[in-house]
Parts: structure tokens; sequence; C-alpha cells
């Protein structure tokens, strides 16, 4: 069996007294509708950052999240500032070999 799990860690530098809080639950709520392959996925906070934690089976399955969530992650990103996020990807090269053509380049992604 091999290994095709992979970890996404995006991280918010949300402004102070901006809401961000109000899209969690819109985004749980697409996962658990949707996202079939997804091994977890939550939010952390401390101040003003913000942690979303996932996992994925496969890459296919983090392509098909990041096309569930994409209108309501464009809504906070847009709210915050893209200069405020960062997205990091770790796992096989296999997967991310799969997953970069996909990345359009209009947030910072570490893989």
């Amino acid at each position: 069996m091999s290994d095709t799990h992979l970890n996404v860690a995006v991280i918010f530098d949300v402004p102070a007294g901006e809401d961000y809080k109000s899209y969690f639950p819109k985004f749980y709520a697409k996962v658990k509708a949707g996202t079939k392959d997804c091994l977890y996925y939550g939010f952390a906070t401390c101040g003003n950052k913000v942690l979303c934690r996932e996992g994925y089976k496969n890459g296919a399955a983090m392509l098909a999240h990041s096309a569930e969530v994409k209108e309501d992650l464009e809504g906070m990103i847009k709210k915050i500032g893209k200069d405020k996020v960062r997205i990091i990807c770790s796992g096989p090269a296999s997967e991310i070999e799969k997953v970069k053509p996909h990345m359009d380049g209009r947030l910072p992604i570490h893989f």
C-alpha cells in the first residue's frame, strides 16, 4: 500500500476587526456534504491568526474540495487580502505533481 495522503495548511493573518468566524460553518458544511475523501478538517485560531488544517486521501480529493469551497474561500480572501494568506501543501511527490497544474498562481502555495 502506498501513501497518497496530502496535508494542507492554510494560514490567514486576519486584520483586526475583520470577521472571519462566520465563514467556518460554511466551510464545515461543504466538507460534510461533499468532500468524500477528506481525512480531517478543522480550524484553529490564535489572536488574528487562523489555521485551516486539512488532510485528503489523495490529490484528486484535495482538488475536489478546492472546487467545492472556491466561492466562499475567494470571498474570505477578498475580504482580508490575498497577501495575508499562505498555503502549505505536503505529501508524496506523485500526488503533489497531480495538484500543481491546477494551482493558478493567484495565491502563494508552497509544496
